[in-house]
């Protein structure tokens, strides 16, 4: 784990990875690496005990700090709803935890032009970013005039599931794998913290935003 610390204009104006539940708002992909998609070193490669040869690096710096500068720009012009980078566990942990946040919140999603390989597509970790953004003429205004490439993948839905077009199994529950990625936490907590909190916060988890 790395600490760093940076300046910033406004430490008020922060990006949280929850959903605003906004249907119809769009979700776009924003590819720092400019590098080929790659699954050596990411969780993928680490859970089939197959950790590769190549991992995904940075193949322009100039580009990657023009990526950055265009993102704080639609930051600072609160054009950013919510965001995640993709570095730890892919694209499709990166939106499944932005769903998990928020009840009775999905997505509609296309990741037809993010490549053929949808192992790749969904579990590589170049480095990158989803946003969900709301007025999305405003955002690709400002992201084609500073040449940084991006993908509008999808939108968000009022219901708990991604639906994705180009997948054999088209949908994912977000209940159901919510409930998996909570149980580490649930078993952390049992052991933590006085008897009965554990349960009552788990049962409740389907009801209440996650901080």
């Amino acid at each position: 784990i790395i600490s760093a610390v940076g300046e910033v204009s406004d430490i008020r104006q922060t990006i949280s990875p929850a959903l605003e539940p906004k249907a119809g708002s769009k979700i776009i992909y924003i590819d720092f690496s400019k590098d080929a998609l790659q699954l050596g070193g990411s969780s993928f490669a680490q859970v089939i005990n197959h950790l590769g040869s190549h991992a995904p690096t940075i193949t322009d710096e100039g580009y990657f700090a023009q990526a950055f500068e265009a993102v704080q720009q639609l930051i600072k012009n609160d054009l950013v709803l919510a965001g995640h980078d993709i570095s730890s566990g892919g694209i499709i942990t990166a939106l499944l935890e932005m769903c998990f946040s928020v009840p009775n919140t999905g997505m509609n999603l296309n990741l037809e032009g993010l490549g053929g390989d949808l192992v790749k597509v969904f579990f590589s970790e170049n480095p990158g970013i989803v946003i969900q953004v709301g007025d999305v003429g405003a955002v690709q205004k400002i992201l084609e005039s500073k040449k940084i490439d991006f993908k509008i993948i999808g939108e968000v839905s009022s219901d708990s599931k991604i639906k994705i077009q180009n997948f054999e199994s088209g949908i994912l529950n977000i209940e159901l794998l919510r409930e998996k990625w909570f149980k580490t936490s649930y078993l952390l907590d049992r052991i933590q913290r006085p008897d009965g909190h554990a349960e009552t916060r788990k049962e409740n988890i389907f009801k209440q935003v996650l901080e």
